[in-house]
C-alpha cells in the first residue's frame, strides 16, 4: 500500500492542513501512521482523489504514485471502502489508546514512590526530633510544695559534667498512633492499653507522654505501685496522682496531660 504524507497531500489538493484534517472528518477518512515514520500521518491515493473530487479540487494523477481510482467509481453512492483502511486506523487508534495508558499508569507509579518517600523522610525527621528532644525531661525541676511528693532525684553522678540518663517517651502522631521509644532498645511496636502495654509499663519507673492535647512527666517510688504525674509550666509546677499500672491507658494519660496543660490557679 502507497501512503501519502499529509504535506503531500496538502500541496496536491492546495489546501492547508488544517482543511485537511476537516474536510477527512467530514468524509470520515481516517489518517494512517507511516510504516517508516510513525510521526507522520498519511492517507492513500484513494482517499486523496476521493477528497478531491468531492471538493471539486483539480489533481493530477501523474503527481500521484499508485492507482487513482475513476471518478464513476469515487462518485459511485455505495462505493466499497478500502478493506486495509478501516481496520489500520483502529489499530492505530487502540495503540495510541495504549500508550496513553502507560504514561499514565508510569506517572501514578512515580506519584505514590514520591509520597512513600516523601512520609519515609518525615517519619524519620519525627522520630529524630523526639529522641533529640528526651534530655529535657531531667530538666523538669522538683516541685516545691511541702505537701506534694518530690519527683526521684537521679543519683549524685562521680564524673562531673555526666549527662543523665534518659527515660522511655510515648508520643502522639499526627495520624492518630502512638511512637514508644526505648532509650535501649529504640522503638517498640506495642500497641496501646493492651496486655503487653502494661507489662512493658510495669518493668519502668518514669517514663514520658507527649500527648495531643499536652506533655507530661511521670514517676513512681521505689517500691510504691501508684503512679504521679508532673509538668513545670510558666515557672508553676502541678502534680496529680495517675493510679496503678492497669490505669495507665491512652485516653487516662491524654486527660492528665490535658489538665496539666494548663497552671492551676
Amino acid at each position: 500500500m502507497i501512503f501519502l504524507a499529509q504535506h503531500i497531500c496538502c500541496r496536491l489538493l492546495g489546501i492547508d492542513p488544517k482543511t485537511l484534517r476537516r474536510w477527512a472528518a467530514l468524509a470520515q477518512i481516517a489518517f494512517l501512521k507511516s510504516p517508516l515514520d510513525a510521526r507522520l500521518r498519511c492517507l492513500t491515493p484513494a482517499s486523496l482523489q476521493y477528497l478531491a473530487t468531492i471538493h471539486d479540487r483539480p489533481l493530477d494523477p501523474s503527481l500521484v504514485p499508485g492507482e487513482i481510482p475513476s471518478s464513476e467509481k469515487l462518485n459511485a453512492p455505495h462505493a466499497e471502502p478500502d478493506p486495509l483502511q478501516e481496520p489500520s486506523a483502529s489499530l492505530v487508534h487502540l495503540q495510541q489508546l495504549v500508550e496513553t495508558l502507560q504514561l499514565q499508569v508510569s506517572q501514578l507509579a512515580l506519584d505514590l514512590l514520591q509520597e512513600r518517600r516523601r512520609r519515609e523522610e518525615q517519619e524519620q525527621k519525627t522520630r529524630q526530633i523526639l529522641l533529640s528532644s528526651q534530655p529535657s525531661a531531667s530538666k523538669e525541676a522538683s516541685p516545691k510544695d511541702p505537701h506534694m511528693q518530690d519527683p526521684p532525684k537521679p543519683a549524685p553522678s562521680s564524673r562531673k559534667g555526666r549527662p543523665r540518663a534518659l527515660i522511655p517517651l510515648i508520643a502522639a502522631q499526627s495520624d492518630g498512633s502512638y511512637l514508644v521509644i526505648c532509650p535501649q532498645h529504640g522503638e517498640l511496636h506495642i500497641p496501646p492499653d493492651s496486655r503487653q502495654w502494661f507489662t512493658w509499663l510495669d518493668t519502668l519507673s518514669s517514663f514520658r507522654f507527649l500527648g495531643q492535647q499536652g506533655r507530661l512527666s511521670t514517676y513512681r517510688k521505689q517500691g510504691k505501685a501508684s503512679w504521679m504525674a508532673y509538668r513545670r509550666l510558666h515557672g508553676h509546677v502541678s502534680q496529680f496522682s495517675l493510679g496503678t499500672t492497669n490505669q495507665l491507658t491512652i485516653a487516662h494519660l491524654e486527660h492528665m496531660a490535658s489538665l496539666l496543660q494548663t497552671p492551676a490557679s
